[in-house]
């Protein structure tokens, strides 16, 4: 949820998930709030960017498949293109 560029949804524990949880079951307007900031998030963040995560593993499993193939052990490092 941090990519998606809402940090405060993200839980580091079970008891900060729980937490969370409870806050947006028992609060209509944060819970009403938070949708708002998500849908509209949809359009920018990279998360929601459906053909670029697509292409970036396909590449990947491209390059794992070629490393194999040569027997490569390295990490494997996709950028994001410029648009």
């Amino acid at each position: 949820m941090s990519t998606a560029g809402a940090p405060e949804l993200v839980a580091h524990s079970r008891e900060e998930y729980e937490e969370l949880a409870m806050t947006y079951a028992t609060n209509h307007m944060k819970r009403m709030v938070t949708s708002a900031k998500l849908l509209s998030l949809r359009h920018t963040s990279p998360l929601f960017d459906t053909k670029q995560l697509v292409h970036s593993l396909e590449t990947a499993y491209k390059l794992l498949y070629e490393a194999t193939m040569l027997q490569i052990q390295h990490h494997i490092i996709i950028h994001k293109p410029e648009r």
